[in-house]
């Protein structure tokens, strides 16, 4: 009985991690190219962005190379013999901590594309990341693997 509720409690761990994960918090959240074009950038504008964009994938590169490890141990923990409670803990904190530096990453990234542009432009800038239109996807997750269930079904028409 006590191993079908910490089973249980494993399962339903992992079923909120893999939320998380849905919502990609390693997308990087600078804006499409073509919002940067609505923004009517100068060349020395875009030549800084492209640099800030460069030094962010250098920065999330090892961080992300971090989580399929991490991934990997907590199902390797999931269909063990003898579950290590404290182990699956510790994995979830470290990767909860990649995933938060990812994210904070992002968001020093977008503020410093933002520090570059002229008032005019930040309004439009500021505008779009309240629209949510600055690289993060928005509605239902659509699952990550081909052999997930759901992962058939095509994705939504949005026009």
């Amino acid at each position: 009985m006590k191993s079908k509720i910490i089973i249980s409690v494993v399962i339903a761990s992992l079923v909120i991690a893999t939320g998380l994960l849905a919502q990609r918090p390693d997308r990087p959240m600078q804006p499409r190219p073509n919002r940067m074009a609505a923004l009517d950038l100068t060349e020395e504008q875009q030549a800084k962005i492209q640099d800030l964009e460069l030094k962010l994938e250098k920065e999330l590169m090892p961080l992300r190379s971090q989580i399929p490890s991490i991934e990997a141990n907590l199902k390797q923990e999931m269909v063990a013999e003898q579950f290590n409670q404290t182990k699956v803990k510790s994995l979830i904190e470290q990767k909860a901590k990649i995933e938060s530096e990812i994210e904070l990453k992002h968001l020093l990234h977008h503020r410093a594309i933002r520090e570059l542009l002229t008032p005019e432009q930040r309004k439009q800038f500021d505008l779009q990341a309240l629209r949510g239109r600055m690289g993060h996807r928005h509605g239902p997750a659509r699952p990550m693997h081909p052999q997930m269930p759901g992962a058939e079904v095509p994705p939504p028409d949005l026009k």
